[in-house]
């Protein structure tokens, strides 16, 4: 009887035990996941006030201050503690004024659950985070900048981003510019401007331009051209046999008009739609027929032969007109001196003093005002170039790396050689956090640049790469997104004060780039890329020999000293934001685009 009773109070000790057990646990259990829901709640008030700060700008984050919710059926208090500059002087307030410009603010989320059973208490947590604004970005305009010549060769296609007008038509916007001259040859088309502020113009073999061709020297076409804007030239070459402008195929094609100050040479049947101005030169139309649709003005003469024709009126304001063989003038024939009998035109007007019209008829619809035609009304105006512009100077120094960290990039810094090249340096990238992350490459530690070597780079996150040294794609640079539907930005980039660069004197006060053999260039063989917008910059040189493989093409940006694309080079204008030029001061009415810099739990 003893031992039974004894073995009933040990089970009886034994349930207890384990009913305390059980229901201790079961309070933990509930606890936890109480404590669990809390933050889960406090969090939930984060992303809340992250949704109230989209789309707002500056001068409109007074709208988002110190609130409650209820979540999860918590409920949840919200503080913020804004960062201002106020009249020029940093402080720290609850809520901004719509005339501060916020810099940074600390949301602090308290959540607080219902009591919780067991337990007796409610659970309370607390979480903040610091959200900044993104600063101001700077974008750059062109597809291409050069900062001496440029070539474009087989089968080159820079082509427009896409966006559109108020009206749903496509904006060519996919301009290339250069301080040097441009040559553009063999199955190339552009669906943007070409500008050659310091240099000229060469167009052969099926280039396609899709709006205007300006520069400061002269403009030739030759072979297959079609030019469907208008073009500029500043030149000032009035012989006949190099003159300012040349259209000398029966291909070429300029579907709007034509203005220099040199001479202009239309031989062997090309046409332009608009009007020709030789400011002081000579026209020259001849070799089986070029016509002109609208108007013809010069200055010495205009020489109509072999069937040639000009829809409008035809002017010389210092020189006779000739012509042979059916030549025809449309309206009026004006010249200081003759015009010959074999002239056909309905009303001709020889030895008249005339000055030329203050419009062409007709005149070019979107010829800038900076062309100069309208200080040329009395012929004492000059045909301008294009306004020079300086290549931008892209320093990757403290204050410009700190830029980039303030709209969230990651900046690290490889510590060993085997990190530079090859597979060391694919699988440095790979080893990096998802997220955008910018890797300097400090010349001490690859003193020979960076290196890939038939490459597979596959993309988690926006990447930059910042080599003072250069950048080199042996054989096939295979690059892409992770994720197919979102394209990643990548950066290549080559500082402007990078070793063996020199910015040196240039006109109109502005500066350019020198750089010695010791420098590196970028260079690239041959690529394909897939979800990824690519933005390259260089003082130096950018050689990329082998083009890009089918179907892909390159959506970005170039901006380099010297720019040599060969061989099957699909361009896309996508502009990328470049944080380091971005402006330290925003405007009031500037998105804010706000982002959270970091995330902590709050204790006690």
């Amino acid at each position: 009887m003893v031992v039974v009773l004894g073995v009933m109070m040990v089970g009886a000790i034994i349930t207890a035990t384990l009913a305390y057990v059980t229901m201790f646990s079961t309070q933990n259990t509930l606890e936890n996941r109480v404590e669990a829901r809390a933050v889960q709640s406090a969090d939930a008030g984060l992303d809340l006030m992250l949704s109230l700060f989209e789309d707002k700008t500056y001068d409109e984050l007074y709208q988002v201050c110190s609130q409650s919710f209820v979540i999860n059926n918590d409920q949840v208090d919200v503080a913020t503690s804004y960062t201002v500059v106020r009249g020029g002087v940093t402080q720290t307030v609850a809520c901004p004024l719509a005339s501060d410009i916020t810099t940074s603010v600390t949301v602090t989320s308290k959540a607080t659950t219902a009591v919780v059973p067991l337990s007796g208490g409610a659970e309370t947590r607390t979480v903040a985070a610091v959200f900044a604004p993104t600063p101001p970005t700077t974008t750059l305009d062109k597809a291409i900048f050069s900062e001496s010549s440029l070539l474009l060769t087989n089968n080159a296609a820079i082509m427009a981003s896409g966006a559109v007008d108020g009206s749903g038509n496509p904006i060519m916007d996919a301009n290339i510019y250069s301080n040097g001259d441009v040559d553009c040859k063999t199955q190339t088309a552009l669906e943007g401007s070409i500008y050659a502020a310091q240099g000229k113009v060469n167009l052969e073999n099926s280039c396609d331009i899709a709006t205007t061709v300006w520069a400061r020297d002269s403009v030739h076409m030759t072979s297959t051209v079609d030019v469907r804007g208008d073009i500029y030239s500043a030149s000032s070459l009035t012989d006949l046999g190099n003159p300012a402008v040349l259209l000398g195929n029966s291909n070429n094609r300029v579907w709007g008009s034509v203005v220099t100050n040199g001479s202009v040479k239309l031989t062997s049947n090309p046409v332009v739609n608009g009007s020709v101005f030789s400011r002081i030169g000579a026209i020259s139309m001849d070799n089986n027929g070029a016509n002109i649709g609208g108007s013809a003005y010069a200055r010495t003469d205009l020489y109509i032969q072999n069937g040639a024709s000009i829809g409008r009126d035809a002017m010389v304001t210092h020189g006779s007109i000739r012509g042979s063989n059916s030549a025809y003038i449309g309206v009026n024939a004006w010249a200081s001196g003759t015009i010959q009998s074999v002239v056909t035109a309905p009303y001709k007007f020889p030895g008249t003093s005339m000055s030329y019209p203050n419009t062409m008829n007709p005149h070019p619809a979107a010829m800038p005002a900076a062309v100069g035609y309208a200080g040329a009304s009395q012929g004492t105006g000059a045909i301008q170039p294009p306004p020079r512009e300086q290549m931008p100077q892209l320093f990757m120094g403290a204050a410009e790396l700190q830029k980039w960290q303030d709209q969230g990039w990651n900046l690290v810094y490889p510590t060993s050689s085997s990190q530079c090249t090859k597979s060391g340096l694919i699988n440095y990238i790979d080893s990096l956090p998802s997220g955008p992350n910018l890797i300097f490459f400090e010349p001490a530690v690859c003193p020979s640049g960076i290196q890939f070597q038939n490459a597979d780079l596959t993309l988690k996150g926006d990447l930059a790469l910042v080599s003072p040294k250069g950048i080199e794609s042996k054989n096939p640079l295979n690059v892409r997104s992770d994720d197919a539907s979102i394209e990643r930005k990548m950066f290549w980039i080559m500082p402007a004060d990078s070793p063996g660069v020199t910015w040196v004197s240039a006109p109109s006060g502005q500066l350019t780039p020198t750089y010695t053999s010791s420098a590196g260039i970028i260079k690239v063989q041959s690529a394909s890329i897939e979800s990824v917008e690519w933005f390259i910059y260089t003082p130096t040189k950018l050689d990329w020999s082998n083009g890009i493989q089918t179907p892909d093409i390159m959506k970005g940006q170039i901006y380099a000293k010297d720019v040599n694309l060969q061989t099957n080079f699909p361009l896309q204008m996508s502009v990328l934001p470049v944080p380091s030029l971005s402006s330290s001061t925003p405007n009031l009415s500037d998105p804010t685009d706000i982002r959270m810099s970091s995330r902590f739990d709050v204790r006690g």
